[in-house]
């Protein structure tokens, strides 16, 4: 487990990575000074990890990967696997495919459990199940697909065939996602969707599958984030400082960069600005707890009551930019 103690923030995209081509133009638009006066005036130490589900394996070594966790958060106790899954838009450039994501993707309720009827009336039989109807994207499987496929955050706004295993073991996955591919082709919610001009979801992403955990526990109603409901349904740290009820995640920025949306990147560090720096500044400067922020871009930020004295420190946002 990490030695991160206190009030826990993860904000993954929220520093980047931007492409350099892009830094000096978002510079001249970004609007946080007390974002960029937290970062100045934080003691900070490297960490890995960019997306949240990177960040959490981090605090908590011991919790399965997503897909489980967010079974167990869910309730389902099933001893199979479980993966994550995300709905996803491919975009043909030349000869190639991009594969973008985010809040551009996201799909309604109705939608949702359409796409779901379609996928497990075609693969139920080889024993997969999809469900995109609850707080997080699952997909149950009988057996394992192959090695694992990367994480939705480390594919996004790549090519396809740059992100896919080459190995004979990841064959059942090509196999999967060009199947789902077609299923989605012409699927009416995809009609619906280029009418009112939205993106079409021709795909979807698989990834951090596990097998499901036993005998998880019922979280917290209120608790709405599903990963931080499977580690409270894991209950694993029990009366300890870094217990997962003293955990945040926030996700927005990460979904404007899956996205490829720079101005909506922007938008979201201005909205994280108004609402959780002020949150992050006030409880440092009551000192009861620490305040640790891990926005993915290679450091955790840590403040105290003490903070607020290194006036001295030059606060400059880009400064702590992730640079892809």
């Amino acid at each position: 487990m990490s030695d991160l103690a206190g009030l826990i923030y993860l904000a993954p995209g929220l520093l980047g990575p931007i492409a350099p081509t892009l830094a000096d133009a978002a510079r001249s638009q970004a609007k946080v000074p007390t974002l960029a006066r937290l970062l100045a005036r934080a003691k900070r130490r490297p960490l890995t990890g960019t997306s949240a589900e990177a960040l959490i394996a981090h605090l908590y070594p011991q919790a399965p990967a997503p897909g489980a966790l967010a079974a167990a958060g869910m309730g389902l106790t099933d001893t199979v696997q479980y993966y994550r899954v995300a709905p996803v838009h491919l975009r043909a450039d030349r000869d190639r495919l991009l594969l973008f994501a985010g809040d551009d993707v996201a799909l309604t309720a109705t939608e949702a459990q359409a796409v779901t009827s379609a996928f497990n009336a075609v693969f139920s039989a080889d024993g997969m199940q999809l469900d995109l109807t609850g707080p997080a994207g699952v997909m149950s499987a009988k057996a394992p697909l192959g090695p694992n496929l990367p994480a939705l955050f480390d594919v996004a706004g790549r090519y396809l065939d740059t992100v896919l295993p080459g190995e004979s073991s990841a064959r059942p996955w090509r196999q999967l996602l060009n199947e789902v591919q077609m299923l989605l082709h012409d699927h009416p919610v995809n009609q619906a969707r280029a009418e009112r001009g939205a993106l079409t979801v021709n795909g979807l992403w698989f990834w951090g599958g596990d097998p499901a955990i036993a005998n998880p526990s019922s979280p917290p109603a209120d608790v709405e984030h599903a990963l931080v409901r499977g580690l409270m349904a894991m209950d694993q740290t029990p009366g300890e400082t870094n217990h997962p009820a003293n955990l945040t995640v926030w996700e927005a920025a990460a979904n404007a960069l899956m996205a490829g949306d720079i101005p909506a990147w922007l938008a979201a560090g201005e909205s994280f600005e108004q609402t959780l720096a002020p949150v992050i500044d006030n409880t440092a400067r009551q000192g009861a707890k620490g305040v640790t922020l891990l926005p993915g871009n290679g450091w955790a930020y840590t403040l105290g009551h003490h903070s607020h004295w290194r006036f001295w420190r030059r606060a400059d946002i880009a400064r702590h930019w992730a640079i892809q």
